[in-house]
């Protein structure tokens, strides 16, 4: 397997586990409980990091950032 082929993957995977984190913020927001603070704080740190690692590789020209339609 070609590297850029790997890279591409990654993004993909980037993508979903960017949405997965998001999708589990609102939940904890809509639904929260004692420890919903600390689980949104744990996600959002997730969530920064995948989105430092995308803009990371697009600026490299190994990947192409869609918008991931998060709104800010």
């Amino acid at each position: 397997m070609a590297i850029t082929q790997r890279r591409q993957r990654r993004g993909t995977t980037g993508s979903s586990g960017l949405r997965n984190n998001l999708t589990f913020i609102a939940n904890q927001r809509q639904n929260p409980d004692a420890n919903s603070a600390a689980r949104i704080a744990n996600r959002q740190a997730v969530v920064d990091l995948i989105q430092q690692r995308r803009a990371a590789a697009a600026r490299a020209g190994q990947i192409q950032v869609a918008d991931s339609g998060t709104g800010g």
